[in-house]
């Protein structure tokens, strides 16, 4: 045959393979898994490419659990032993269960099934259905290796070396034995696929470990599946022959031995019809009449137990192959497996019937979710009708009431499908604004005005978060507690069981804590709280953070009993704070590995600490039992930036950073690589974290720990990095002169709450250098200062003064959760939707707006001071989200035009 005519037979192989779904399905496995590899499991275009395909295939697999019934009530061979029968039926049950649940999944990813929560579950039940089987196949093909071992030992004592390789029996024993152990391979890479995909073992089996394990096997799975990987294979074709224009018996003769030479297969070639646009000019007569006029058959049927008709019988018989089934007696393994299937059928006919499973609207608040989401598809009509005031009804609707505690950006549902490297999926991901719903959050059944400062120090309502994981789990460490109607909070913690004050009194003896030294703390990963709370007697000011996690809640208990936090993960990104802002760093069983990544979290922790600043580290790895290598990493990390060992006293280290530079900048092969200096250290929003240290010399000024005034000073005077913004020392005074006038303005006439127990946790949402906090520094409140990250970095100034804040976009919802501000203040509302420099908007007012009432708490105040037709716009919307408001002037000593507009967040329900 001509090149082309070997190049057509080699496309219709292709082609006959392409054609069967099971192909198509390991190919785009291979896509999947190799787009996995590729993307590490984090966000572009390889992951878009995972998702696709992933989605593909779970279409491809509609209804092919039937397979695994029908093989799950098959009888199987004669003298295969029990342990065997048991282990392939498991594994058939379970590999037919997943392929029906990852149905119902698909029906979720797809927007059919509505309950995305019991749609992830589906999917992990189903995960672990496909680790079980893959368990199963494993246990299988070692077994039944073991007795075609013994079996073919058994035939090469029976037969001569020089005449095994010729027996056909020895040669088919063989090659069961290669295909077996290729099975065996693609069982075991697929049960290291599972547990990556479960994220059982994210640290050692990460996104790319599970794409390269699942691109191999499913390169194995797509040999196994292709018909020409067996050579000694029998393969019977019905070809429709004027496909391959053959028009004689001997070319369809030498169309076989072609492909039989270049595939090495034993093949017979069927011919169904030798008619063809040039058949008419060549000479037909050995052609068989009956298969002059045959249509096209185009399947392959492979196996040597078939008995096809020879081509002698007519094209017309071949069209009518058929197999005849001999009847036999049931056996009693036949009963066991419909009994087993009738089991299996029942079971999912249950769960899908009654089990909220099966609910497409669960609840009345899974059927709210699913209007609130409608309402989502058509915010820009929604958001137009409350910037102008014709929406109708007149209020924004409720969120269903499981958005109770809801947080956008910290969204399990979200996260749990996202890279567990680094803890990717505990930072903030949050959704675009057309998937959030808009909707207001209401507070739960029995919530109560919370319980005033002081008091809220040591106890808090029940009702208004009954979440008593930690008290079951942390009670005899003395996080918490719950006794009648409230939560009781001794002050202890896992580090210091005997009370936080207990375990300060012991720092003091190394660390300056009640001098005005220090004034600024970190506590990362702080439990409740405990530890900032008891630092507020020593007049440090402590920011709490920790991500949400397993005990769900333990920022909320924090802000809920007056104590500064946020909710935050140390992960791949920076931490939102400028560079040299906190005095002292405290970790108390916080379990960060401070060492790994190339110590890139010890190097983030170096960028926030002040030089002259403290670090101290509670438990895990400080000469902790089974962690002597990480405790001697730590070390040396510590040893390489030149920070002092101050003490080690038990399972606490204490250590002090260097103030000058020298150490850094000594070149050292131990000491981290110096960041560029065009490298802005106080960049911090969506940062990316850094493996080089930050150079003190790239910003100016005096700001290590012991060159700032003391606290109450450094409160009023102007810092170096105040310089930040042009003119920023004389900026600096005129803003504090004007929020000390403005905040007495505040108290006097417009008779705010402020400075009375019923405010304790105040945000300023457009910071700037601090001034509106300073004025309250005298108040029983603390503030957090808010610096959008799309205005000038001034946030360091504030950290200078002794104050505390975050950098934030308000285009995004903040990372707290509902309820947990009594008061919310905001100077240029406009500034923060709009582009400064195209004057457009970044975003929508009415998103913003519905951001402050989740999380203002019932009956708290908010403050917006902006120009008149801001307050107007303002105002329209505030009735949307149901506030009460009252426009004022912006005062008699005030020199612009502005108004200010006052709300009260109504208590509903």
């Amino acid at each position: 045959m001509s090149s082309l005519d070997v190049a057509r037979t080699e496309l219709a192989l292709a082609v006959l393979y392409l054609n069967k779904a099971e192909a198509r399905d390991k190919i785009c496995r291979a896509i999947q898994y190799g787009s996995r590899f590729i993307s590490d499991g984090q966000p572009g275009t390889a992951q878009n490419v995972e998702k696709s395909t992933s989605l593909a295939r779970k279409v491809f697999r509609l209804f092919k659990f039937i397979n695994d019934l029908h093989a799950l009530i098959s009888p199987t061979p004669q003298g295969t032993p029990l342990p065997l029968i048991l282990l392939g039926k498991s594994k058939n049950a379970l590999l037919s269960t997943f392929l029906f649940l990852d149905q119902i999944v698909w029906l979720g990813r797809s927007g059919i099934y509505k309950n995305k929560e019991r749609t992830e579950l589906i999917g992990r039940v189903s995960l672990f259905c496909w680790m079980g089987s893959s368990i199963c196949s494993v246990l299988v093909e070692i077994g039944e290796l073991g007795r075609l071992s013994a079996s073919i030992r058994k035939l090469e004592r029976e037969l001569k070396s020089s005449e095994k390789h010729k027996d056909e029996q020895y040669k088919a024993k063989i090659n069961t034995s290669n295909e077996r152990s290729l099975a065996l391979i693609k069982a075991g890479l697929d049960i290291v696929v599972a547990v990556g995909l479960l994220q059982l073992s994210p640290k050692k089996v990460t996104p790319r470990v599970t794409g390269a394990f699942g691109f191999v096997s499913s390169l194995i799975s797509c040999y196994q599946s292709d018909f020409c990987s067996s050579p000694s294979s029998k393969v019977i074709m019905l070809v429709e022959c004027r496909f391959f224009h053959l028009c004689t018996v001997t070319e369809l003769h030498t169309f076989s031995a072609t492909i039989s030479e270049s595939h090495g297969l034993l093949i017979n070639i069927l011919p169904l019809g030798f008619t063809g646009p040039n058949c008419e000019k060549k000479n037909i007569k050995s052609a068989d009449k009956d298969t002059k006029d045959a249509q096209a058959v185009g399947r392959i049927y492979s196996g040597s137990n078939l008995k096809l008709p020879s081509p002698s019988t007519g094209s017309h018989q071949m069209r009518g192959l058929s197999l005849k089934r001999v009847p036999r007696q049931w056996r009693l393994w036949d009963i066991l497996s419909t009994a087993l299937l009738a089991f299996v059928f029942a079971f999912f006919f249950v769960i899908l019937a009654y089990s909220p499973i099966g609910s497409w609207s669960s609840s009345s608040s899974g059927s709210h979710r699913q209007s609130v989401l409608l309402a989502a598809r058509d915010r820009g009509r929604v958001i137009k009708a409350v910037e102008s005031g014709s929406l109708s009804p007149r209020h924004i609707e409720s969120c269903p009431s499981d958005y109770v505690d809801h947080m956008p950006c910290e969204d399990p549902r979200r996260s749990s499908q996202l890279s567990r490297e680094m803890n990717y999926y505990r930072e903030r991901h949050c959704p675009p604004p057309e998937e959030t719903p808009l909707c207001l959050i209401p507070p739960p059944k029995g919530y109560k005005i919370p319980i005033q400062w002081p008091e809220s120090h040591t106890k808090i309502w029940h009702s208004n978060m009954p979440h008593n994981k930690i008290a079951e789990r942390k009670g005899h460490q003395g996080w918490m507690k719950l006794e009648g109607p409230y939560f009781i909070f001794p002050g202890g913690g896992t580090m210091f069981p005997d009370g936080a004050g207990h375990y300060i009194e012991k720092l003091k003896k190394y660390i300056p804590l009640s001098r005005g030294v220090i004034r600024t703390a970190l506590d990362m990963g702080c439990g409740v709280a405990s530890f900032g709370g008891s630092l507020l007697a020593e007049g440090i000011l402590t920011i709490s953070f920790a991500p949400r996690d397993s005990h769900k809640s333990q920022i909320q208990f924090a802000l809920e009993r007056g104590i500064p936090a946020f909710v935050a993960m140390l992960g791949t990104r920076r931490l939102p704070f400028p560079a040299f802002a906190f005095d002292f760093v405290h970790c108390s069983r916080c379990l960060i590995p401070f060492t790994a990544y190339n110590a890139t979290y010890f190097i983030e922790v170096d960028r926030l600490l002040r030089p002259g600043g403290y670090l101290v580290i509670s438990g895990p790895p400080v000469k902790w039992a089974k962690q002597e290598k990480e405790w001697a990493d730590l070390q040396a990390v510590c040893k390489s930036l030149c920070y002092e060992l101050i003490v080690v006293d038990g399972n606490t280290a204490i250590w002090k950073k260097p103030t000058g530079t020298s150490c850094i900048l000594n070149p050292n092969e131990n000491h981290p690589q110096l960041c560029d200096t065009s490298e802005d250290p106080s960049a911090a929003w969506y940062y990316k974290m850094k493996t080089c240290i930050s150079r003190t010399i790239s910003v100016k000024g005096a700001y290590a720990v012991g060159e700032i005034p003391k606290w109450p000073e450094r409160l009023t005077k102007a810092p170096d990095r105040a310089a930040i913004v042009q003119d920023g020392v004389v900026i600096f005074e005129a803003d504090r002169e004007k929020w000390a006038r403005k905040v007495a303005y505040y108290k006097k006439s417009l008779n705010l709450k402020l400075g009375t127990p019923a405010v304790r946790n105040v945000m300023d949402v457009n910071a700037f250098f601090g001034g509106f906090a300073a004025a309250l520094w005298s108040d029983p409140v603390w503030v957090m200062n808010v610096v959008p990250s799309h205005m000038p970095l001034t946030l360091s100034v504030i950290y200078d003064r002794g104050l505390i804040g975050v950098y934030h976009d308000w285009c995004e919802p903040f990372s707290t959760y509902p309820r947990t501000y009594d008061f919310i203040h905001i100077d240029g509302i406009d500034s923060l939707v709009k582009d400064q420099g195209l004057r457009k908007n970044r975003c929508s007012l009415v998103d913003l707006m519905v951001e402050m009432d989740r999380i203002l708490r019932p009956e708290g105040t908010i403050v917006i001071c902006d120009s008149p037709e801001v307050i107007e716009k303002v105002d329209r919307v505030a009735q949307a989200v149901r506030w009460k408001t009252v426009i004022h002037e912006n005062g008699p000593e005030s020199h612009d035009k502005g108004k200010i507009l006052v709300a009260i967040k109504e208590f509903w329900a």
